[in-house]
């Protein structure tokens, strides 16, 4: 009986032992997808900001243009 007994706590202690891998596995996992989705943002962010800078370039060298016309 006391075989069965110390058995029982061995796998006892193996089952926990699985069972906070597994979680850190999965936290890992979570994290990883947050650190991607997180790193699509910055790189969409990056990319509407680099948009928007080449739209005020564009406008701004057109009424540069049309101020210089006028001026002439």
């Amino acid at each position: 009986m006391a075989i069965i007994s110390a058995i029982a706590r061995g796998t006892t202690v193996l089952t926990l032992i699985l069972l906070v891998l597994a979680i850190v596995k999965q936290s890992l996992f979570v994290a990883g997808a947050v650190l991607l989705v997180l790193f699509k943002f910055v790189v969409i962010i990056a990319f509407v900001i680099l948009l928007a800078s080449i739209i005020a370039a564009i406008f701004r060298d057109r009424s540069r243009q049309k101020r210089q016309a006028q001026d002439i």
